[in-house]
């Protein structure tokens, strides 16, 4: 996914200032760096969102230009055949059977949503669909948690020590 290394770098760069500051830092300072550094990724997984929502929009109009509007079938994908099935067989063999009949149904239906076009075409639709937007006040949020767990470590190592 988009944006993954810039978090990454973002966390180790914060946790490697909370173990600068130690354990026995004021509270005021891991908040600043913890806050900082959420704020951090979020500017940067912003940008990352804005160039790849860029990117999407260059996709969908170059198909648009070519093939013309986007099939309705783009919007979903998969069936509901295989937990239907499962849920008519019952019990955890049920399911495992009926994935199994969702699995094709979902590849026969595959199938036929790309029927009569083109390779070029096909490819572009793909790429389009492959492309997944980062969210960046998710994995911010997620970034303040990874960095509570990163003090937790500099007090776990500081124990130790």
């Amino acid at each position: 996914m988009a944006g993954c290394m810039s978090s990454v770098i973002v966390w180790l760069l914060a946790t490697a200032a909370l173990f600068r500051y130690g354990a026995y830092a004021e509270f005021e300072t891991v908040a600043i760096v913890i806050g900082a550094a959420a704020m951090a990724n979020w500017v940067l997984l912003s940008l990352v969102w804005l160039a790849a929502r860029k990117h999407q929009a260059r996709l969908i109009g170059e198909y648009i230009r070519l093939y013309g509007p986007l099939p309705e079938e783009m919007k979903a994908s998969g069936t509901r055949v295989g937990g239907t099935a499962g849920r008519v067989l019952g019990g955890s063999t049920g399911y495992l059977i009926g994935g199994v009949i969702g699995a094709v149904a979902d590849a026969y239906q595959e199938q036929q949503k790309y029927q009569g076009m083109s390779e070029p075409q096909l490819s572009l639709l793909h790429e389009i669909g492959r492309l997944k937007l980062v969210r960046p006040l998710i994995n911010s949020v997620m970034m303040v948690g990874a960095l509570i767990g990163s003090w937790l470590l500099v007090v776990i190592v500081n124990l130790f020590q």
